[in-house]
């Protein structure tokens, strides 16, 4: 083997390996985060869905072709923080809360779980194209109805999993479009 060859083998060629290797962990390490969250309840804001203490695993990848829906329980920045919260208003909804209970666009709407606790009321908002209005299932949680609107651009991804002090995963209930509260008409499917 010539002295140049043994120089490329012995030397140049494990550094670039090593390079390569360290350069993947790395990137790997970063996918995982954007990719996929996994972060601990700090709070019993989302109680009893999430329990302090519990993991949960959020796909922050959700969001990349799809939009965020009533009923999905996202991760949400706000002044430096995240927090988890629920969609109840969509863009361009006319959105109220009264007494802990939900108005939009004049209608009730039933979020589909129990909420406890009442809170501050908040508007009448009328969200505007990029803005959603997102509540803590305990209704005395800080949410929209005192940071107001959250922006497209904080919501990061939806909660799927969580998993318990026990380690058993649980799926985060997305609860469906909510139904109008009983005696609210219906509006007819085109």
């Amino acid at each position: 083997m010539s002295p140049a060859a043994r120089r490329y083998f012995g030397c140049v060629l494990p550094l670039l390996l090593c390079t390569f290797g360290c350069g993947t962990v790395l990137l790997a390490g970063y996918a995982s985060r954007v990719a996929v969250q996994v972060s601990h309840v700090r709070d019993a804001s989302m109680a009893p869905l999430m329990v302090p203490g519990w993991t949960v695993i959020v796909n922050n990848m959700a969001y990349w072709t799809d939009e965020p829906r009533v009923g999905h329980v996202v991760t949400v920045g706000h002044d430096g923080n995240w927090y988890l919260r629920r969609i109840v208003a969509l863009p361009g909804e006319t959105v109220e809360v009264k007494d802990g209970k939900i108005i939009v666009d004049g209608k009730p709407r039933d979020p589909g779980y129990t909420p406890h606790g009442v809170g501050p009321d908040a508007g009448p908002i009328t969200l505007g194209p990029t803005e959603y209005f997102v509540m803590a299932d305990d209704r005395e949680a800080p949410d929209s109805r005192v940071w107001g609107p959250i922006e497209r651009d904080d919501i990061y991804g939806l909660a799927v999993f969580q998993m318990d002090r026990q380690r058993n995963f649980l799926p985060v209930l997305v609860t469906p479009t909510p139904a109008p509260v009983a005696g609210t008409p219906v509006p007819d499917s085109p």
